[in-house]
């Protein structure tokens, strides 16, 4: 499966997030290539919700509207 291993350099714990992609209006891009994954932290002057995202050579944190498919990965922080 496509996707990248995130680890985390302070207590090298890894989540691995599939390149599922993401949809604008009704279309799917970036499937097995890349995603994007919303988290729960909000730009507080925007309104917009930031969101991880990724593709074959980069990685990324930027803020988007709420109504855009991202794709949601439930992780429990210690």
């Amino acid at each position: 499966m496509n996707g990248r291993l995130f680890t985390s350099n302070i207590n090298g714990a890894s989540l691995f997030l599939p390149a599922a992609g993401w949809r604008y209006d009704s279309s799917l891009y970036g499937s097995s290539s890349g995603g994007r994954y919303w988290s729960r932290t909000l730009d507080s002057s925007t309104g917009y919700a930031f969101n991880l995202g990724f593709d074959s050579g980069n990685v990324y944190w930027s803020g988007n509207e709420r109504n855009l498919g991202r794709s949601v990965r439930a992780v429990r922080v210690p």
